[in-house]
């Protein structure tokens, strides 16, 4: 005789295998589905891939026709290190099994990834967790990882489930930081020096956004020091369809800690 929790298990695999199908001959993204107790629902809102090699890998953990599947506009632009568990106690549930996987005593597999960021939405019992992968250029943790990160958290879940510590209608997003990622100043701008960024600073008249590399952070000085990158925006003011000029390679900016407001990894569109 199978149990009904095998039945519920190989019908899930089925239904996962074509919404990942779905998922990717829709938006071009590399997606996975992973659930627990609820009635899954294709997403509703799968947005426009990223015109990036970066592009967010994500798996999502239940859904209804209800769930606003557009978790991007729900909780807004995430911040490297961003942790929001709101006031319920299954919120501080959430984070304690989170912080377990990726704990002293992880899979193997997921050795190379830290938490990103966690937020959580209990009005309407949402989770968003974005995993970040040391090893990656960009910080982008592999399929594998979500995939196994995915699996951690629902065989956690189903016993929080089961001892009513959180909900059993929660939708659970697991993906990467996306493409247009938070850098923190200063401590991760030396892991991202190979890559453009957008930079975020001021000056005494005004404020001001430029794509920028990094030249050499100046610890002792309090400020780091960058360059003009060489992307699309950037080359635009040496004319259309001609390279960056002497002058705007060689041109240096000396910024300090406090007056750069905000870096994000530069998205060339």
């Amino acid at each position: 005789q199978v149990s009904s929790r095998t039945a519920r298990t190989t019908v899930w695999s089925a239904m996962q295998a074509l919404l990942v199908a779905v998922a990717r001959a829709r938006t071009g993204k590399c997606a996975a589905l992973v659930h627990w107790k609820r009635t899954l629902a294709a997403p509703r809102h799968p947005g426009k891939a990223a015109k990036d090699p970066r592009r967010p890998t994500r798996a999502r953990a239940g859904a209804s026709e209800e769930v606003d599947w557009d978790l991007d506009v729900a909780f807004g632009q995430t911040e490297q290190g961003q942790v929001e568990v709101g006031d319920e106690d299954w919120g501080k549930t959430i984070l304690s099994v989170v912080e377990d996987i990726l704990g002293p005593n992880r899979n193997p597999k997921l050795e190379q990834c830290q938490l990103y960021s966690l937020r959580v939405l209990p009005r309407q019992s949402l989770v968003d967790v974005r995993l970040d992968r040391l090893d990656n250029k960009y910080g982008s943790p592999t399929m594998e990882d979500i995939e196994t990160f995915s699996r951690e958290f629902n065989a956690r879940m189903d016993l929080a489930v089961q001892e009513h510590a959180v909900p059993d209608d929660i939708a659970v997003e697991v993906s990467s930081p996306g493409a247009n990622r938070s850098v923190k100043v200063p401590e991760a701008l030396e892991r991202f020096r190979q890559v453009p960024m957008d930079v975020t600073y001021r000056e005494e008249s005004g404020t001001f956004c430029q794509a920028f590399e990094l030249v050499e952070v100046l610890p002792q000085d309090g400020c780091a020091v960058w360059k003009l990158a060489d992307v699309k925006a950037n080359r635009q003011q040496g004319g259309k369809g001609k390279p960056m000029n002497k002058k705007l390679r060689e041109t240096r900016w000396k910024l300090s800690f406090d007056d750069t407001l905000e870096v994000r990894l530069h998205v060339d569109l």
